[in-house]
């Protein structure tokens, strides 16, 4: 069960459920000019567009420090994120559900599942953390939490200095204070603001051509830092499709499966 606690613990207390407090995410992205503020302006609004897939699919490989794991995830675009991790590819353990409304998270190896609603998140003020925020980290676009369209998004983000270091330009978005870093080489990275010194960062990499038009991470890596330790969980894709498919946005929970508190599930999970 170690890599299912640990799992839930990059996903269930920091981006999708307890704490999302210091992400960074670094996204390949296409080249749009010669390194001006106008050319770093142009990637950042193409990426606050909604990509033309509405849905993917994909086969995940999950490893925690040597533990190994397997999984499902599925995402509908405004509808449903839903990962699941497998003992041996067969047995489903473990079940996160995001809907627009609320978080479920399924325990099948005890039939107990916890459900809660953004608004009930720790740091969710400070944060902003929503549905429409995760699906954006999920599917590598800018955001700003609330914001209601794309150029809701861009009047929020503006352009703030030139990083001396390394010559990247730094968007900030305006209400929550997320910093956008549009490098030389091309690459974005997002920055949160931290609370209590806690943060947590995720890479993308190996990127590849799903369909046409479309290239999405074959590679993710999620570190988690926080007061005593860090946990690092690395999540593989394959078999990654975008066509429409036949899948429930909520699969449902069993009759046989007792509610408890998200604290309680999670903390059954790391034993």
């Amino acid at each position: 069960m170690r890599i299912t606690a640990g799992f839930l613990r990059i996903i269930s207390m920091s981006v999708f459920a307890l704490s999302l407090i210091g992400c960074r995410t670094t996204g390949k992205i296409g080249k749009s000019g010669s390194g001006t503020i106008d050319s770093y302006t142009e990637t950042i609004r193409q990426l606050s567009e909604v990509e033309k897939a509405r849905e993917l699919t994909a086969r995940l490989s999950f490893n925690l420090s040597g533990n190994k794991a397997s999984g499902q995830l599925r995402m509908r675009r405004d509808h449903s994120i839903q990962i699941s991790i497998s003992v041996l590819g067969l047995v489903e353990i473990v079940r996160i559900e995001m809907l627009p409304e609320k978080v479920i998270v399924m325990d099948r190896s005890s039939n107990r599942y916890a459900m809660c609603h953004y608004a009930d998140l720790p740091l969710r003020n400070e944060l902003g953390l929503d549905f429409n925020v995760i699906q954006a980290i999920l599917w590598n676009r800018v955001f700003s939490p609330g914001a209601a369209d794309e150029n809701d998004i861009l009047r929020n983000i503006v352009f703030s200095t030139t990083d001396e270091q390394n010559g990247s330009s730094v968007f900030v978005e305006n209400t929550y204070h997320y910093r956008f870093n549009v490098s030389t080489d091309r690459n974005l990275v997002l920055t949160s603001n931290k609370v209590s010194g806690r943060g947590l960062s995720v890479h993308y990499s190996d990127f590849r051509s799903v369909s046409d038009g479309f290239v999405f991470p074959m590679m993710l890596y999620f570190d988690m830092a926080d007061a005593s330790s860090t946990v690092s969980v690395s999540m593989a894709l394959s078999s990654v499709s975008v066509a429409n498919s036949n899948w429930p946005d909520e699969t449902g929970v069993g009759r046989r499966m007792t509610k408890v508190s998200l604290e309680e599930l999670t903390e059954r999970l790391s034993l």
